[in-house]
């Protein structure tokens, strides 16, 4: 009888040691799951914050280039006008001249 209850006790605390280990084990993999899928999460937070903070920053660089390219291309435009008004001028300059020239023989 004795034997018996030893024997059933010592089955009992093995059942039970199973038993915590295998809780322990999954414990221990619940909270690998959560800290992984928290981790991801955060993960994905983080990568949709730098994706919004590169796209504004590359919108500014567009735009400050784009100003850049703008001013430019004024510069250059205003000095063809320029160019050209000089030309006018000139041409002008030379046609008084002529008429000038001409009505003075007259």
């Amino acid at each position: 009888v004795q034997i018996q209850s030893a024997a059933r006790q010592m089955g009992t605390r093995q059942q039970l040691e199973r038993d915590h280990k295998a809780a322990t084990t999954l414990q221990c993999a619940w909270r690998l799951y959560a800290c992984q899928k928290k981790m991801r999460r955060m993960v994905y937070s983080a990568r949709a914050i730098q994706s919004v903070v590169r796209c504004l920053i590359q919108s500014d660089r567009y735009n400050e280039t784009r100003n850049l390219v703008i001013g430019m291309q004024s510069v250059a435009r205003g000095n063809l006008i320029r160019r050209d008004l000089l030309r006018q001028d000139s041409a002008a300059c030379k046609i008084q001249s002529w008429q000038r020239g001409v009505s003075v023989r007259e």
